[in-house]
């Protein structure tokens, strides 16, 4: 499926409610909130925390600096 350059990337106006969505089991999907940049930066924290992140930065490293 493609889509024309000025609807790429953005919402289907087809669909403009969300009250429209409906699963196949009936159930309607609801939407969060989005989260604040202070919540953002406590959350990307949270991550960094995780040991198997740090173990991670060698790769990433390695990847785009070593030949």
């Amino acid at each position: 499926m493609s889509c024309s350059p000025p609807a790429c990337g953005t919402r289907a106006r087809s669909n403009p409610s969300l009250d429209l969505v409906v699963r196949g089991d009936g159930s309607v999907p609801l939407v969060e909130d989005a989260i604040g940049p202070k919540e953002e930066f406590k959350e990307l924290a949270k991550i960094f925390k995780d040991w198997r992140m740090i173990a991670l930065f060698p790769m990433f490293f390695s990847s785009n600096y070593c030949k």
